[in-house]
């Protein structure tokens, strides 16, 4: 009777020190896909040139890869600007920009239907001074070497950036 109820405790025992050695190994899986993934994934960065005095001088959206790994399939979401009235601004897909590599983004934007460039996108994105309140949210859709799919949102205006997280869609 006692040797009975000593095996079972020493199963039960065993259960526990299994269970609790599952969960352990699971977590480090977990960590070391995550680190893998890190290794390999890309961050972009949406920036823009230094303004100039030339007011017909046309400045520049850029996409920097800060990531460790290079982006494919980039795309930018149109957005609307509300102070604006109609107007909505469309960005060029990009096929690859590589890690600590910076490419244009060639932008366009629509008012009422009309198709033209717009030299106005950085005065109210990204001088401090500008007169807008509006702050974009920028979101930039990408995959890396893998396949896994990303999208990483950016918020600009008033002068100021804030790189948000690529996070896995």
């Amino acid at each position: 009777m006692f040797i009975d109820i000593l095996t079972v405790i020493i199963l039960f025992l065993t259960f526990l020190s299994v269970l609790a050695y599952t969960f352990i190994a699971k977590k480090q899986t977990d960590e070391l896909i995550k680190q893998r993934k890190l290794s390999v994934m890309p961050s972009l960065l949406f920036t823009a040139s230094q303004f100039t005095a030339i007011a017909d001088e046309e400045t520049g959206v850029y996409l920097k890869n800060i990531g460790k790994g290079s982006a494919m399939n980039i795309t930018i979401e149109n957005f609307y600007h509300p102070e604006c009235g109609d107007l909505y601004y469309e960005f060029q897909p990009v096929d690859l920009i590589h890690s600590g590599e910076t490419v244009n983004v060639e932008y366009k934007h629509w008012k009422k239907h009309e198709e033209r460039l717009d030299r106005g996108l950085m005065l109210w994105m990204f001088d401090k001074n500008h007169n807008s309140q509006f702050i974009a949210e920028i979101k930039i859709n990408f995959m890396d070497i893998e396949g896994n799919k990303y999208q990483q949102t950016n918020r600009v205006g008033k002068g100021k950036y804030h790189h948000g997280p690529a996070k896995s869609v």
